[in-house]
Formats: structure tokens, sequence, C-alpha cells
């Protein structure tokens, strides 16, 4: 079993599964909070396999594991959401070279251009970012009630319905600043 976050291709065996398990460590766990702007990151794991396809491509089968804290984007109170999200990657050789039977069945992976090393915590961390909630939100959270003086509503409506009067009138305004 694999267990460092970057792993050289020249070590893999083509013809087998290479298992690997890869834990964040605290400090990448810092950093990812603060490019993400979580709270906290709490477990995050990756674990899974890689598997030569042939013609120099592999095949990454894995699981992440994590629970995110959020600020809540009404109340600002923290929003704690647990992820385990499948993903699979194929890290090809030479991207441009795909007949049309491996891309119909492999249509639903991501593709990458496969390096010398696949990074591990590059992939679970583009995964994060893709399973997070991009608006957290408390559940159960009572709808704002807001009262608006009925003469603002109006104008409201009424600037809604006009979008070109409004246009003519901020290009009259500045061609007169200009003069």
């Amino acid at each position: 079993m694999i267990e460092k976050e970057n792993i050289k291709i020249t070590e893999l065996i083509s013809n087998k599964k290479n298992s690997f398990k890869f834990n964040v460590n605290h400090e990448q766990k810092t950093k990812i909070c603060l490019e993400l702007n979580l709270v906290n990151l709490q477990k995050f794991s990756f674990t899974g396999h890689l598997l030569g396809t042939g013609k120099g491509s592999w095949l990454l089968e894995a699981k992440i594991n994590a629970v995110v804290t959020q600020s809540c984007i009404v109340t600002f109170e923290n929003v704690t959401t647990k992820i385990s999200e499948p993903v699979k990657r194929l890290f090809i050789k030479d991207l441009l070279v795909i007949d049309g039977s491996e891309s119909d069945f492999l249509s639903n992976i991501e593709k990458e251009k496969l390096t010398d090393k696949i990074n591990l915590l590059s992939v679970a961390t583009e995964e994060l970012i893709l399973s997070i909630p991009l608006y957290p939100r408390l559940k159960n959270l009572e709808p704002l009630n807001q009262n608006f003086p009925t003469s603002e509503i109006k104008e409201l409506i009424d600037s809604n319905n006009k979008p070109f009067a409004s246009l003519a009138s901020l290009a009259k305004k500045m061609k007169s600043q200009k003069d």
C-alpha cells in the first residue's frame, strides 16, 4: 500500500492494482482551509488504487472522505458537511491520441495528461473543491422577511421595466459630463 503524496509512475506495477491511502497532514489541511475559505477541515482522506490500462495510461479509482466546516451564507454560523465521493481519473500519456471506442467507454471519466508522477494531494483537493457546497446554508433556516416601503418597490419595478431608458439617461449624463 502506497502512503505518500506523490506517486512516481516508474514505481507502479502496470499489470496489478497499486493501492494507496493518503491522509492529509495538519499543515496541508491548514493550507487547504485558507485556499478554500473553510472554517475547518477534518478527516480528509483519499484511498483507492491505480491500474495500468495499456498504452502508458493509468486509471485512478478512489474515494475522497472529508468533513468540512464553512460559514453559512446567511447567518455566518458554522455549517458542517460530510463528503464521501467516488473519484475516477484517467491519466493519459498522450491526450491527443484517443480512438473513438476508448473515448465512448471512458466518456464519463475525467482525463488528465500523464506526467512522471501523480500528485494525490492535488487530485484530492480538486475533488474536494468540486464536492463542497458553493453556498453553505444552515438547515431549517427561516426565510428572512424584508419589509420595503411601497414607494421603493414601485421604483424598483419601474426601473426594471425600462432598462433601455436607464441606459439612455446614463449615456446622456456621460455625454453632458464630457462637454
